[in-house]
């Protein structure tokens, strides 16, 4: 009996599971299906869209179509709440924020309420000294100056947001030119340590051999967004003179300053140095421009992302390719294998004429060819020689 009932149940399931479905009902699917949408059916998918946009990568018809129903969004910066306002200005660089300054009344008036793109010392303060200074310039003797924790001018500024220093002028000693004067380093180290660490974007300041500049140069690695260096070697002073940085120090300025990870162009002006295997090693560095003098030979690059270099020419007498024995070209292309321009050399449109497609096959044509014009590469002038 019980074996009977279980089998009756189990075909009443079966039937209930497996309804017919009756003519009416059936008219009322093609009916359904046969329907053109609504408006109030593309709102519901246009809602679904905004509110959940597709984020596959393959090509969807409907998907792309629900898109253009899309409305756009404007969003003008004046509605923006103060602080992100800010935030916005503050994550640009200097000459940006100029540059926006200038594209209506309102960001004029805010930037300028807000902000001081530019000062320069010694000089009188600005008039609302209240307003975060974007660029500081001193470029004097310091010597002349009182102690800068005393120094009423530098005291008015707010500099909680300085993103540009400039630390220059004619701070040697004058009985030892070689060196600067403990002020200058006394100003440089106070500065370095009390900027924003964040918000510093840009250095330039003098080097010399002592190890307090070398120290000094050490500390450039605390700041986060540095992107810029300029470092000026002791033959600041005097262009037309040769003074020449000891090798050891040398190198290790160059080193200390490329600790930090995320600086994208240095400069190294008046850096005259008799080193004759300079290393340079840096794998965010995309600008280099350096002045050794015309007693310097590269031992080493490694700039995997490097994308120009300029360097002083005057001991390879202008001719890359037979520069250092022949030897610097290897060294370039083994270590910047991005290098766009090579003192002002097109390396890109080179590569593009090589067959495979590398400059350096294209580059001794290049220099011949340059040196009919320029006629300062003996080797070029005759290549027989070689």
């Amino acid at each position: 009996m019980a074996g009977g009932k279980r089998k009756l149940v189990a075909a009443s399931r079966t039937k209930v599971g497996k309804r017919k479905c009756s003519s009416e009902d059936k008219m009322k699917m093609r009916s359904h299906h046969n329907k053109a949408p609504t408006d109030s059916d593309d709102d519901a998918i246009d809602k679904r869209t905004t509110s959940l946009p597709s984020t596959s990568r393959t090509s969807n018809p409907s998907a792309s179509n629900s898109l253009k129903n899309q409305s756009i969004v404007t969003i003008s910066l004046p509605s923006l709440p103060f602080i992100i306002l800010t935030q916005v200005i503050e994550s640009l660089f200097t000459s940006d924020i100029r540059s926006l300054a200038c594209v209506n009344q309102f960001l004029s008036d805010f930037i300028s309420s807000h902000y001081t793109t530019s000062v320069i010392l010694p000089g009188s303060p600005p008039r609302l000294p209240n307003r975060f200074v974007l660029s500081l310039s001193i470029s004097c003797n310091v010597s002349q100056l009182p102690d800068i924790q005393s120094y009423h001018h530098l005291k008015m500024l707010n500099i909680k947001k300085l993103k540009q220093l400039q630390l220059t002028g004619n701070n040697h000693i004058w009985n030892k030119q070689y060196l600067l004067s403990d002020k200058y380093k006394s100003w440089l180290e106070y500065l370095l340590n009390s900027l924003n660490k964040v918000s510093i974007q840009k250095l330039e300041f003098l080097t010399d051999e002592s190890k307090r500049c070398i120290d000094a140069v050490r500390n450039v690695d605390d700041f986060h967004n540095l992107t810029e260096v300029t470092l000026h070697g002791i033959g600041y002073f005097n262009p037309t003179a040769s003074y020449h940085m000891d090798k050891d120090v040398a190198q290790k300025i160059i080193s200390n300053v490329l600790i930090n990870k995320r600086l994208k162009i240095l400069r190294l002006k008046y850096f005259q140095t008799l080193n004759r295997c300079l290393v340079i090693e840096s794998e965010c560095l995309e600008e280099l421009y350096v002045e050794f003098g015309k007693h310097f030979e590269i031992g080493l690059l490694y700039l995997p992302n490097v994308r120009v270099i300029s360097m002083e020419t005057s001991m390879w007498f202008g001719c890359f390719y037979h520069a250092q024995n022949g030897e610097l070209k290897k060294i370039v292309a083994q270590g910047c294998p991005k290098l766009e321009n090579f003192n002002t050399i097109d390396l890109e449109s080179l590569s593009r004429k090589s067959e495979s497609n590398h400059w350096l096959d294209q580059l001794k044509t290049f220099s011949a060819s340059q040196q009919q014009v320029e006629g300062q590469c003996v080797l070029c002038m005759n290549p027989d020689d070689e």
